[in-house]
């Protein structure tokens, strides 16, 4: 069911209208949101690997909103179960900092970032 409403919101996000994607964008926000734990886990290789996808696209206009939807999925799965995101996430998450002359995204990258470091359970399997 989850990948059932997110598929049509990825879908659009290759949309070249910038209000398109930012509506997409907020919707996958609250989908995160609304979803139990439990289905953000099953499903979080998948879901933080198409965020990376599209925000690494040269034309993605809604890179603000995908990070927010990072922040979410990691508070939804919380401790060493989302260490298995950061190898994708955090090179991601970097040239969201260095490339983009968008400063919005540069602040959620870098939220994004204090989240994922304010929770003294992430990374440890990366030790």
């Amino acid at each position: 069911m989850f990948a059932t409403l997110l598929k049509p919101l990825f879908g659009a996000l290759g949309e070249h209208k910038k209000e398109l994607q930012i509506g997409a964008a907020a919707c996958i926000c609250s989908v995160i949101q609304g979803s139990p734990s439990s289905v953000i886990r099953e499903n979080l290789g998948r879901l933080i690997s198409r965020l990376v996808q599209h925000l690494n696209l040269p034309l993605a206009q809604a890179k603000p909103q995908l990070l927010s939807a990072c922040i979410y999925a990691s508070q939804k799965v919380e401790g060493p179960e989302f260490d298995e995101a950061l190898p994708c996430l955090l090179p991601c998450l970097e040239a969201c900092l260095q490339a983009s002359s968008d400063w919005q995204t540069r602040k959620q990258a870098a939220e994004v970032l204090q989240v994922i470091g304010d929770n003294p359970e992430l990374g440890r399997s990366e030790e």
